[in-house]
C-alpha cells in the first residue's frame, strides 16, 4: 500500500517538475494517468472502503479481498505507461538538482516495483494452484 501511495505522489511530483521546465505535454500525460487511476479507484468505491478494509486486514493478519482488489487495480493500471512517459520525458524534466534526480528515480523505482509485485503475485503465487490442478487431472482416469 505504501508503494501505491509513493508511486502516485512521485507521478504528481514528476508532473510538477515537467511543468516547471515548461514541458506541458509530458506533464499533462503523466498527470492524466495519475488522475485516471485515482478516478478509477473512486468510481468503484475502493478508496471509500479502504480504511475499513485496512483495519480488517490488520486484524486478520493477511490482506482481505478489498485490499487485494485495491492493490491489483493500482498496480495493474498506471505503472507501465507512467514509467514509459517518465523515462521518455526525463531529459526534459530538468534533472539538474539532486531533488529532481531523486524524484525521477523514485518514480521509476515505484513503477517497476509495482509491476514486479503484481506479476509475482499473479504468476508465482498462482503456480502452486496450477500444479495442483494438473496433478488432479493426471490422477483421474
Amino acid at each position: 500500500l505504501v508503494n501505491v501511495v509513493a508511486h502516485t505522489a512521485s507521478q504528481l511530483n514528476m508532473s510538477l517538475n515537467l511543468m516547471s521546465q515548461q514541458q506541458f505535454f509530458f506533464a499533462g500525460l503523466i498527470a492524466a494517468i495519475a488522475l485516471a487511476s485515482l478516478f478509477s479507484l473512486l468510481s468503484r468505491g475502493l478508496l471509500r472502503d479502504a480504511p475499513r478494509a485496512l483495519r480488517e486486514s490488520m486484524a486478520a493478519g493477511v490482506p482481505t479481498a478489498p485490499i487485494v482488489e485495491l492493490l491489483d487495480s493500482e498496480r495493474g493500471f498506471a505503472p507501465v505507461p507512467s514509467f514509459i512517459l517518465s523515462m521518455y520525458g526525463a531529459p526534459w524534466s530538468g534533472i539538474g538538482t539532486a531533488y529532481s534526480a531523486f524524484s525521477l528515480l523514485l518514480s521509476a523505482h515505484t513503477a517497476v516495483n509495482s509491476v514486479a509485485s503484481y506479476v509475482r503475485d499473479r504468476v508465482d503465487l498462482a503456480a502452486d494452484v496450477v500444479r495442483e490442478k494438473v496433478a488432479e487431472r493426471e490422477l483421474k482416469p
